[in-house]
């Protein structure tokens, strides 16, 4: 078990805040692209999705980090937070996936080029297997985030334990019972 003057656990509580940026930085990416809201627009939410469905990455290095330093420093809180976030994540991003391959299916019927055809599938694909892949490093992510702060909770509750009491029978056998 590390302690608190571990150098390890030292060093990864400095490293909460590059976790935080990591998370923050596509997330305001995104919000970004968002702005200004056309949901009616196919064009529009077939980019926007698409995009948010392949710049997860970043993403998923940053709640890593911070779940690393959470759990080395037993931060069951972060830990929690973190497993609820990336829960949320997940069920995003298949909602997105389902959102994305009708607007592929509806921008593909609406494009009069011919030669553009081809692309757009083949943009479509490509945001389709980085959702999935996102998608199921998030669900297992969620997974190993939540099991920690069980592990933690085990941890502690098996330490704060107290032992049974020790029973001098010394007196016992003076008093002659």
């Amino acid at each position: 078990m590390l302690n608190e003057r571990s150098p390890i656990v030292t060093y990864a509580r400095a490293l909460y805040p590059v976790g935080a940026g990591l998370v923050l930085f596509p997330l305001s990416d995104i919000g970004s692209r968002l702005v200004p809201f056309n949901y009616h627009n196919l064009q529009w939410r077939f980019a926007v999705v698409g995009l948010g469905l392949s710049s997860q990455s970043i993403l998923f290095i940053g709640v890593t980090l911070l779940g690393i330093v959470a759990a080395l420093r037993e931060n069951r809180g972060l830990l929690r937070v973190l497993s609820i976030f990336t829960g949320l994540t997940s069920l995003a991003l298949i909602a997105g996936l389902g959102l994305f391959a009708l607007d592929t299916v509806q921008l593909r019927g609406v494009v009069q080029n011919v030669a553009a055809r081809p692309q757009l599938v083949k943009m479509a694909i490509s945001a389709s297997v980085a959702g999935v892949v996102h998608a199921i490093a998030f669900v297992g992510l969620t997974i190993a985030l939540w099991r920690a702060t069980r592990q933690a909770t085990v941890k502690k509750s098996a330490a704060k334990k107290p032992e049974a009491p020790a029973i001098d029978y010394s007196g016992a056998e003076k008093a002659g019972v």
